[in-house]
């Protein structure tokens, strides 16, 4: 093949041609690598109960059992509050399930604590 560059650049086609899929092979790992995917989510029904002896279930009177509130201790406690019934538990109708005061810990649906809010009908 001649022409007026072919011998000044001494590439011809057929030399491209075999030259990239080498030039492919030599760039290919330095590709990004694929993102891991990502984990799956925690499973709730692993996660302990909420001992009312932590220290942060005492500092806000939570109980299991609405029933041995001490009102004297918290007058804002009325009957029918339970966490079932509050704001803040997350699955409401279950037995245990997560409060956003206690990240990762269950608590019962019976229960209470001084972070009582109403929850409000959708």
């Amino acid at each position: 093949m001649s022409g007026p560059h072919a011998g000044a650049v001494g590439c011809t086609r057929r030399r491209f041609i075999r030259l990239v899929p080498a030039g492919a092979a030599l760039l290919a790992p330095l590709a990004p690598a694929k993102p891991k995917p990502a984990p799956p989510p925690p499973d709730p029904s692993t996660w302990p109960h909420l001992d009312e002896r932590d220290p942060h279930a005492k500092a806000v009177g939570y109980v299991e059992d609405a029933a041995r509130v001490d009102r004297k201790a918290y007058p804002k406690f009325r009957a029918g509050s339970t966490c079932d019934n509050c704001a803040l538990y997350r699955v409401p109708a279950q037995p245990w399930s997560e409060c956003t005061l206690f990240p990762r810990k269950l608590v019962a649906a019976k229960g209470w604590c001084d972070a009582y809010v109403q929850r409000t009908a959708a």
